[in-house]
C-alpha cells in the first residue's frame, strides 16, 4: 500500500465509485423507494365485528407495494389498556411477523389503531391478516386478570363495494364468515423506483459524475501531484467511519433509539468508540492496514495461480456453507438441497485444481455439449409429482460437473502411467492404510445411511486429484482461509438477521438453530484462526508494536470467535475449546519451544488469546446488539417462534433484545452457577409479563420447559399445515427430527423435539446433588447409558436409542457412541482408535515438516476440536462443517508431496 498514484485520477476513480453504489441503492439493490398509501372510502356500515380471547378475525388481501411499513385499524370500541394482536401469513399460512399494541385513549377517540410493520412483501402477492385478542397471563390481581381476558374489540366494517381491490369480499371470524364485507384498513408501502424513475435517477448520477470529474476536479486538484494508495484509503474511509460513529452514538444517547437503560447506553458508547477507533488504526497504522488487506490474497497470489486459489477457496467456504443450511433444515426436501449444493461446491473445488491445459481440449468441449443437453434432459423428464424442478436443476449440475471431473480424472492417471505428466503427491501407507479401511468399514456398516458413501466419495475424489496437482502443496493453506471466509459470511449473516435474544433464546446460536451446534462451529473457528495466527506470529519479525501491527487483523478474528462461543453459554462447547485449545498448546510447545521454555511459550499464547477475547468482547457485544436492529431483517426459524419473537419493524429498544446486564446475569446463572435459575420472561409488556412474587423460584428448567410447551402449538400447526400440503406430492418432504430420521406427522417432530431437552431438565432437578455428573451434563448420562445398553455387535438402522421416558432420542450427544449405536462395536471401536493414532501421527507429521509445511499443523487441531466436542455432542456427518473440513484435511495429510526438480 506504500505505491504512489496521481491524486486526480485517485478522486476521479472515487466518484465513480460512489456514483456505482449509488445507482446501485436506486437499483437492483432497491434501498431507495417512495411511499404510497391504499385506503379506500371508508364509510362504516351497521354491522361490526368483535374481537376478543375467544374470536379472532381474518382478512385476505393483495400487496400493493414491495414493503409495508405500517398498518391502521378501524376501530369502533375498545377499552383503554386492551392488548391487540396482528399476526400476518402468506397465502400458504406461513406466520411472517407478529405484533401487539395496547389500545390508548388517544386510539379510541381517534378511532384507529396503528401497527408498524415494516416487513417485505411480493407486489400483487396474496396475504392472510389476523386480529385477535391475546390471553394474557402472569403474576398480578384476579380482577386485573379478569377484566383484560375479557376484554372486548369492536371492528368497524365496510361494503366491498366501497373498498379497494385489495382485499376479498368476506371477513372469517372463528363464529362466523361475513359475505361482502371488508375490515376498515389503511395500508402503508414504500414503492420501489418504477423504469422511468430509475432512469432519471441514473441519469442525474452520471450528469453529476461527469461536471465533478470534467470541470471541479482539474480545477482544485494538481494533475502532477502524487498520493500513496494508503492515504486514498484513509482518506475515503475516514469520514465514514467518523460519521457513521457519531450518528450512532447520537442514537444510542441523547435519542436513546437503543434503550433508555444507563448501562446498556454506557456500554454501547464504549463498544462503538472502541470499534471506531480499531478500524482507524487499522487503516493509518502501515503493517496493520498491510496485512489487512492482504489477509487472503497475499498468501493466495503465489506463481500466477491467483484465480484458481481464490475459487478454491471460495468453494470450500460454500461447502460448509451448505452444511450449515442442511443442519437447519427441517425437512428431508431441505436436506435433499445442501446435499447436492455441497457436492456442486465441491466439485467446482476439484475443478479449480486443473490447470488451463488440461481443461481446454476436446474431449472436455465434446462432454460439455453433451453434457449439458443431457443434464437438460433429465432435468426436464421428471414430474414435480416425483422431484421438484430445483432438485432436478441442481443433479442437472451435478451431472455437467461430475462427468467432467470424473473425465479428467481418468485423463490424469492415464497420462501419469504413460509419463506424460509428473506426479505430485504418493500416499503416505501409514495414513492411507487405516483410512481405507475406517472409509470402508463405515460404508459396509452403514446400516440402510446414504451419508458414509457420500463421504467416501469426497475423500476418494479429493485423494485421487491430489495425487496429480501441484495444489496439493497449497491446499491445507487454501482449507484455513476457506474456513475463516466461512466465518466471515456466517458472521456477516447473523448480525444482519439474527439478533441476540434476551428471554427464551437467551444462548447466541448465531446462523444455527440450537447453541450446541454453533459450539461445534465455532470450534472449527477457532482451530482454523489459531493456525492462521500462530503461524503469522513465527513470520512476523522486528518491534514489538510492528508485531503487534502484523497480528492484529488475526486477533480481531480470534477474539470476535471466542466471544461469539461465549455468547453460546454452552458449557459443553466451554469444554471442547477448553479441551482443544490445552491440546494445540502442549503440541506446539513439544514441537516450536525450546525444552526450558514451553511453559513460557504456552503461557504467553495462552494471555494472548485472553487479551485478544477481552479486547473485542465490548465491540463484539455491541456490533450484535445494535446491527440486527438497524438491520431489522430477522430470520426466525419455525421452531423459533414464541410470544416475543422480534420480527421486522420491532421497536429497537424493546426489552427482548440482549442488553450486558441481562447477559451477566445469565452467565452468573448459567455457567457459574450463581444465583436463582434463570427465567425466560420477558418484560416488554408490563401486563403480560411480571416477575414473580417475593419467595418464589422457579423449578429449574420450568421456563426452558414451558417455553417448549408454548411453541408446541405454533410448530405443530406450521408441520401439520406443511404434511398435509406435502403428503400427497413428495415423500421425502414429511417432517425429519435430527438428521436424516422422518417422521410421519407434527405431533411426531414435536414431542421428539422436545423429548431430549425433557430428559436433560428433568435430569437437573435434583436439589440433592445425588447425580451430580447427570446435572453438570444437562441429563447426557442417562442419554449416554441408555445408548450403551441398546448397542450392539453390529449397529441399528435409525440413530436413536429409547429414552427412559419412552421417547426416540434424536442422537446420543456424543460421538463415540453414536459410532457405536449406528455402526455397532467393531466399528465404533475402531473409530475411536483411528482417531488416537491418526492424531499422534499428525503430531509426529508436523515434528518433521513443520517448517516445510506449517499449515500441516491444521489437521490435528482440527482432530483435537472434533474429538473434544465428540465428548458432548455427535458431530461426525458431512453436515458438520468440522466433520466435513477434518476429512478434507485428512485426505491431504494422507499424501506426500514429491520434490519437484527444482527443489533439488
Amino acid at each position: 500500500m506504500d505505491r504512489s498514484v496521481n491524486k486526480r485520477r485517485a478522486i476521479k476513480y472515487i466518484i465513480i465509485i460512489a456514483a456505482v453504489l449509488l445507482g446501485l441503492a436506486v437499483w437492483p439493490l432497491n434501498l431507495i423507494s417512495r411511499p404510497h398509501t391504499t385506503k379506500s372510502e371508508e364509510m362504516l356500515t351497521d354491522r361490526t365485528c368483535h374481537v376478543d380471547t375467544d374470536n379472532q378475525v381474518m382478512q385476505l388481501f393483495g400487496s400493493e407495494g414491495d414493503r409495508i411499513r405500517r398498518l391502521d385499524v378501524r376501530i369502533t370500541e375498545a377499552q383503554p389498556g386492551s392488548q391487540l394482536q396482528l399476526n400476518l401469513f402468506d397465502a400458504d399460512r406461513n406466520k411472517l411477523l407478529h405484533r401487539e399494541v395496547t389500545v390508548s385513549d388517544e386510539d379510541i377517540e381517534k378511532g384507529w389503531v396503528s401497527f408498524k410493520l415494516g416487513y417485505d412483501l411480493e407486489k400483487g402477492g396474496s396475504y392472510f391478516l389476523e386480529l385477535r385478542v391475546p390471553e394474557v397471563t402472569g403474576w398480578m390481581p384476579d380482577e386485573d386478570l379478569q377484566r383484560l381476558n375479557s376484554s372486548l374489540i369492536i371492528l368497524g366494517l365496510e361494503d366491498h363495494g366501497t373498498t379497494t381491490a385489495t382485499a376479498n369480499s368476506y371477513v372469517t371470524t372463528v363464529q362466523e364468515e361475513l359475505q361482502d364485507y371488508n375490515l376498515i384498513l389503511r395500508y402503508h408501502y414504500l414503492i420501489d423506483f418504477n423504469v422511468i424513475m430509475t432512469v432519471v435517477a441514473y441519469l442525474l448520477l452520471t450528469l453529476v459524475a461527469f461536471l465533478l470529474i470534467r470541470f471541479v476536479i482539474p480545477r482544485f486538484v494538481s494533475a502532477d501531484s502524487e498520493v500513496s494508495l494508503g492515504k486514498v484509503f484513509a482518506t475515503v474511509l475516514d469520514p465514514i467511519i467518523i460519521v457513521s460513529a457519531l450518528i450512532l452514538l447520537i442514537q444510542i444517547f441523547p435519542i436513546c433509539t437503543f434503550g433508555r437503560k444507563w448501562y446498556d447506553i454506557v456500554f454501547n458508547y464504549i463498544g462503538v468508540c472502541m470499534l471506531a477507533g480499531l478500524l482507524l488504526y487499522l487503516i493509518h497504522r502501515k503493517d496493520a492496514f498491510k496485512a489487512l488487506c492482504d489477509l487472503k490474497i497475499r498468501e493466495i497470489v503465489t506463481n500466477g495461480k491467483f484465480i484458481p486459489e481464490v475459487i478454491r477457496v471460495i468453494s470450500i467456504a460454500y461447502i460448509l456453507w451448505y452444511g450449515y443450511t442442511y443442519i437447519n433444515g427441517l425437512y428431508d426436501i431441505h436436506h435433499t438441497y445442501a446435499y447436492r449444493r455441497m457436492l456442486i461446491a465441491f466439485l467446482v473445488m476439484i475443478i479449480s485444481t486443473f490447470t488451463k491445459k488440461e481443461i481446454l481440449n476436446i474431449i472436455n468441449g465434446i462432454w460439455l455439449v453433451a453434457g449439458s443437453v443431457g443434464a437438460y434432459c433429465y432435468a426436464h423428464s421428471f414430474d414435480e409429482e416425483v422431484k421438484d424442478a430445483i432438485t432436478c436443476n441442481l443433479e442437472g449440475a451435478i451431472i455437467v460437473l461430475g462427468g467432467f471431473v470424473i473425465i479428467n480424472l481418468i485423463s490424469s492417471l492415464i497420462r501419469a502411467i504413460m509419463k506424460k505428466a509428473p506426479i505430485y503427491a504418493v500416499p503416505r501407507l501409514p495414513v492411507m492404510i487405516p483410512t481405507a479401511l475406517f472409509v470402508i468399514g463405515m460404508m459396509v456398516w452403514s446400516n440402510t445411511r446414504v451419508w458414509p458413501f457420500y463421504l467416501a466419495f469426497i475423500v476418494a475424489v479429493l485423494f485421487w486429484r491430489l495425487i496429480f496437482t501441484d495444489a496439493v502443496r497449497s491446499f491445507n493453506r487454501n482449507l484455513c482461509d476457506g474456513i475463516i471466509l466461512n466465518y466471515v459470511m456466517m458472521t456477516v449473516f447473523s448480525l444482519l438477521h439474527r439478533p441476540y435474544y434476551a428471554y427464551r433464546m437467551h444462548r447466541y446460536s448465531m446462523g444455527f438453530h440450537t447453541v450446541t451446534v454453533t459450539a461445534v462451529y465455532m470450534t472449527l473457528i477457532l482451530s482454523a484462526v489459531g493456525v492462521k495466527l500462530f503461524i503469522a506470529s513465527r513470520k512476523a519479525d522486528g518491534n514489538a508494536r510492528a508485531v503487534f501491527d502484523k497480528l492484529l487483523p488475526y486477533l480481531i478474528l480470534m477474539g470476535s470467535a471466542m466471544n461469539y462461543m461465549l455468547f453460546t453459554l454452552s458449557r459443553t462447547g466451554y469444554l471442547s475449546a477448553i479441551i482443544m485449545t490445552f491440546v494445540s498448546f502442549v503440541v506446539l510447545s513439544l514441537i516450536y519451544d525450546q525444552k526450558g521454555s514451553r511453559l513460557n511459550g504456552s503461557f504467553k499464547r495462552f494471555l494472548v488469546v485472553l487479551g485478544a477475547m477481552a479486547i473485542m468482547f465490548p465491540i463484539t457485544f455491541t456490533a450484535t446488539r445494535l446491527i440486527p436492529a438497524i438491520a431489522d431483517d430477522p430470520v426466525v426459524f419455525d421452531y423459533e417462534v414464541n410470544d416475543i419473537t422480534i420480527y421486522r419493524g420491532n421497536a429497537k429498544d424493546s426489552d427482548n433484545y440482549m442488553n450486558i446486564y441481562r447477559f451477566c446475569q445469565v452467565f452468573a446463572s448459567k455457567v457459574l452457577g450463581v444465583g436463582d435459575t434463570i427465567t425466560d420472561s420477558g418484560i416488554e409488556d408490563p401486563l403480560k409479563y411480571r416477575e414473580r412474587p417475593a419467595g418464589t423460584r422457579l423449578v429449574p428448567g420450568e421456563g426452558i420447559m414451558a417455553t417448549a410447551q408454548v411453541g408446541m402449538t405454533d410448530l405443530m400447526s406450521v408441520l401439520d399445515h406443511r404434511s398435509e400440503r406435502n403428503a400427497e406430492s413428495d415423500d421425502s418432504r414429511i417432517p425429519v427430527n435430527g438428521i436424516g430420521i422422518a417422521v410421519t406427522s407434527a405431533q411426531g417432530v414435536a414431542e421428539q423435539l422436545l423429548s431430549e431437552r425433557f430428559i436433560m431438565l428433568t435430569a437437573t432437578t435434583d436439589p440433592d446433588g445425588e447425580d451430580y455428573m447427570n446435572q453438570i451434563s444437562n441429563g447426557r448420562m442417562d442419554i449416554f447409558k441408555c445408548y450403551l445398553e441398546q448397542s450392539n455387535l453390529w449397529g441399528h438402522d435409525t440413530m436413536g436409542a429409547l429414552l427412559n421416558d419412552g421417547s426416540i432420542a434424536t442422537h446420543a450427544h456424543n460421538t463415540y457412541l453414536q459410532a457405536i449405536y449406528d455402526h455397532g462395536w467393531i466399528f465404533g471401536l475402531y473409530f475411536t482408535l483411528f482417531l488416537v493414532y491418526i492424531f499422534l501421527y499428525s503430531v509426529i507429521t508436523i515434528k518433521k515438516r513443520g517448517d516445510k509445511d506449517p499449515y500441516c499443523l491444521l489437521f490435528p487441531v482440527l482432530l483435537c476440536g472434533l474429538m473434544s466436542a465428540g465428548l458432548v455432542e455427535w458431530v461426525f456427518h458431512p453436515c458438520y462443517p468440522i466433520c466435513t473440513a477434518l476429512l478434507l484435511s485428512m485426505t491431504s495429510l494422507s499424501l506426500k508431496p514429491v520434490k519437484k526438480k527444482t527443489d533439488r
